[in-house]
Order: structure tokens, then C-alpha cells, then sequence
């Protein structure tokens, strides 16, 4: 089974960025969007059978990521202040405190629920609770494999190495008790 369900899309990756800032109460960083990425993605896939962003998954050292995500909001990527992308009204990212990046919500920009489907919606509210945990937590969350099923699925990865969607879905229903065949079947045809 594939990491990578569709391309990695840009936009909609800057949607869901501006959605995470109007509600996560602070300004989301790096980390923050590319946790929530994965985890919105996670969710949808097991809903839906599709992520809503997309993304070659890969097994990072500080989690699971998306090598495009991380790219397109990289320090070295970015012009201090710029605004990428089709959110020109919307919002930019930039850095700040040297090598941190963050999205900053534009004043009076403002998210409309309505551009998102129920099941996109549902997807982020769960992966928002995920990013509101604490440091060690969210370490814990994303890499160690007696704590979560992410962090099952990221450390039987190689380094480096793609995390394919099975060890997730199997992970999450081991730990859950659920029975998402279906779901991996739906994945599998590339549905």
C-alpha cells in the first residue's frame, strides 16, 4: 500500500491552515501545521477512505511528515512576510525567532466552514486536539508505540522511509478495537 494516497495540494494545505489558526487560539507553527496535516489527513482516510491534503508520508525524526508540507513552509523557503500561494487575502507564513516558521492569519480574514465538507471538518477537529497537546505529549503521540498508533506506525518505518497506510489503518484499529477493512480496501483500489 502506498504513503501517498493523492499529491500533496498546496491549496489546500493553506485552507486548512487558515482553519487551524481562526481555531487553535495562537499562532500555529511549523510543527503545529505539519502535526496537523498528518493527523487531518489520518482522520479522513479512516472516515472517508481519502486524505484531504495529500502527501507522500515519511517517517521523520521528529514525527511523521510530508516532505512538500514541510518544503513549502520551510525558513529557507520563505521570504520573511511574503504571502505564498492563493491565500494572498487570507494570510502568509513567515518566520520568526530565527528558524521557526509560523502561519499568520491576515486581519479580518476569516474561515467559512462551508468551504469544507462535514467529514473535512470532522478530520480537523480531531487532529486539532492532537496539536493542542503538550510537548512531551505530542512526542510521545507521534513516536512511541506504546502510547499511540501513530507512533506504531512511525517507528516500524525505516528512517526516513515512507510510512505506508496499512501500519496506520492497523495500528488505529488495533488500538481501538475498530475494523477498517473496508477503508483499506477503498485505499488499495486508490478510490
Amino acid at each position: 500500500m502506498p504513503a501517498q494516497l493523492i499529491p500533496f495540494n498546496e491549496y489546500q494545505f493553506d485552507r486548512c491552515a487558515l482553519w487551524l489558526a481562526k481555531k487553535l487560539g495562537k499562532t500555529p507553527t511549523q510543527y503545529d501545521l505539519i502535526k496537523f496535516h498528518i493527523m487531518t489527513d489520518i482522520y479522513h482516510v479512516l472516515e472517508c477512505g481519502t486524505p484531504v491534503i495529500g502527501g507522500a508520508i515519511a517517517k521523520w525524526p521528529l514525527g511523521p511528515a510530508v516532505e512538500k508540507a514541510y518544503a513549502r513552509i520551510s525558513p529557507s523557503h520563505i521570504n520573511p512576510g511574503s504571502v505564498i500561494g492563493l491565500l494572498k487575502a487570507r494570510g502568509c507564513y513567515r518566520t520568526s525567532r530565527g528558524t521557526i516558521c509560523e502561519f499568520v492569519a491576515r486581519d479580518g480574514a476569516a474561515v467559512d466552514e462551508e468551504e469544507f465538507s462535514a467529514s473535512e471538518v470532522s478530520a480537523m477537529e480531531k487532529a486539532l486536539k492532537i496539536i493542542e497537546l503538550d510537548w512531551n505529549s505530542s512526542q510521545a503521540f507521534f513516536h512511541d508505540p506504546q502510547k499511540s498508533f501513530v507512533g506504531k506506525a512511525w517507528a516500524g518505518a525505516c528512517i526516513s522511509g515512507p510510512i505506508d497506510w496499512n501500519s496506520i489503518i492497523d495500528a488505529y484499529d488495533a488500538e481501538n478495537g475498530t475494523d477498517h477493512s473496508a477503508i483499506k480496501e477503498i485505499v488499495s483500489l486508490g478510490v
